[in-house]
């Protein structure tokens, strides 16, 4: 398994200082290469699941195993470190730096690892999301689904053991976000990559090969 979710609670507390149980007890597992979509209505804890697996936000109970590593062992130093290795996250908000270039912003998280050959690496999925002509661009001139194939190549350049998705189409109209469907699953079929998306958006969901749904913190397998 390249991720287990092992009895994972996650709760808050709300202004008037009572605890609100938004994750409650979710087990699930991914084998590597595995496709697989989480829905449910806003507000049911799809994007604090994702932040947990991320490692952008801590569990209060359970574990989140990533590639044999339990998450929770690590030190913040460490699990930063472990999270900039192994998980590739493409954000609704694309969330491009807007100083940088196309290529800027792709090589930052491989300058940051201090990867090697990162020129080549670079141009190498700049060519596979097909914005090789448009490497000198920054994100102010591009359009909304050039912005994500951006963020796509910026999560795939490191090579990550999973690519987590947080709703990669919301922001698009209906043909842009089937291209960058098509996109995504093509690319990580291809290398046999893990994918775990958040989605609204029923045939996104349903390109996966298991659907999983949320519902007021508890998950479940869709049978349908």
């Amino acid at each position: 398994m390249i991720l287990q979710v092992n009895n994972i609670t996650k709760s808050y507390v709300q202004t008037d200082n009572k605890p609100v149980d938004v994750i409650k007890n979710i087990n699930f597992n991914v084998k590597k290469g595995e496709t697989i979509s989480i829905v449910g209505p806003s507000g049911s804890g799809k994007t604090t699941l994702l932040s947990l697996i991320a490692g952008l936000d801590s569990i209060d109970s359970g574990s989140i195993i990533l590639d044999g590593q339990d998450l929770s062992q690590l030190s913040e130093d460490k699990l930063s470190k472990y999270h900039s290795q192994k998980i590739g996250i493409v954000f609704q908000q694309f969330h491009l730096m807007p100083h940088l270039s196309v290529k800027e912003n792709v090589r930052l998280p491989l300058e940051i690892l201090n990867a090697p050959n990162i020129s080549e690496r670079t141009n190498e999925v700049l060519e596979q999301v097909g914005l090789s002509d448009k490497k000198t661009f920054l994100p102010a001139v591009l359009s909304g689904g050039e912005c994500q194939r951006v963020a796509i190549a910026r999560a795939m350049g490191i090579q990550p053991s999973i690519l987590l998705a947080d709703e990669p189409t919301g922001n698009l109209d209906n043909k842009t976000a089937y291209q960058i469907e098509e996109l995504l699953f093509n690319l990580v079929e291809s290398i046999n990559m893990t994918l775990v998306v958040v989605t609204h958006n029923l045939r996104l969901a349903n390109h996966c090969e298991r659907q999983l749904q949320l519902k007021e913190g508890q998950l479940y397998e869709n049978l349908d």
